[in-house]
């Protein structure tokens, strides 16, 4: 294959969106359905409202004591999104492609929708401690 062949690709690649989004979609889902199986089974649970057919989907995280955190998570175009109610930075990620496949992008790091669901949940539910390891979930 040469370059002409893979640039063709890597723009067929690029219409593969859709598909990229509805698989952060399912990570999505899967992580916040262990979420409560794991760490939220006495509170009440965390609601995840989408559908791979949106473009924007929100996660209500019901607060243990004080007020409770929403995050949204919006696709722009090959942008992803997603801003929290409670003053974290927004996490911002890119949707990208190669001569193989489209796949996200954190930053200049290439993430499959596992560690992108990772870096949009784990700031509200396992925030670092000053001086130490991850505390255990506190929302």
């Amino acid at each position: 294959m040469n370059w002409v062949d893979r640039r063709f690709a890597r723009e067929r690649n690029l219409n593969d969106i859709a598909e990229v989004w509805a698989d952060l979609c399912v990570a999505m889902r899967s992580a916040v359905a262990s979420l409560n199986e794991h760490y939220r089974k006495d509170d009440l649970p965390v609601a995840i409202m989408q559908t791979e057919r949106s473009s924007h989907f929100q996660i209500q995280v019901p607060a243990k004591a004080g007020q409770s955190i929403r995050i949204d998570v919006n696709l722009d175009g090959r942008n992803i999104t997603a801003a929290y109610t409670n003053g974290h930075n927004n996490t911002r990620l890119h949707i990208d492609a190669d001569h193989e496949s489209a796949y996200l992008k954190h930053g200049e790091t290439r993430c499959d929708p596992d560690e992108a669901s990772r870096r949009i949940l784990e700031r509200v539910f396992f925030p670092e401690t000053a001086g130490g390891p991850r505390s255990t979930v506190i929302i």
